[in-house]
């Protein structure tokens, strides 16, 4: 994932909330459990330096995509408003 945020000037969206969407490319038909893939994803884009912190991130959504040979993910990232709560819960 750096080297694409590097090749592609993606920009540092700082400290501010974001919504990903996640688009898994299964590399075969077999079932994956795709709720352990969120966590990579987000420590990716965080270690690629796109956000400041994965804390950030207010609204995940992943989905089972087409097979692609060697496997893969699109990852699309939303800037938010700046008036989502990211306070923890008390």
């Amino acid at each position: 994932m750096f080297t694409y945020v590097i090749d592609n000037k993606t920009p540092n969206l700082g400290s501010i909330p974001v919504q990903i969407d996640i688009i898994l490319r299964p590399r075969s038909k077999k079932l994956m459990d795709i709720d352990n893939c969120i966590k990579p994803i987000l420590d990716a884009v965080q270690d690629a330096g796109v956000i400041d912190d994965d804390v950030q991130v207010a609204k995940v959504s992943i989905e089972r995509g087409l097979i692609q040979k060697g496997g893969g993910c699109v990852v699309m990232i939303v800037p938010m408003s700046q008036d989502v709560n990211l306070a923890p819960i008390s």
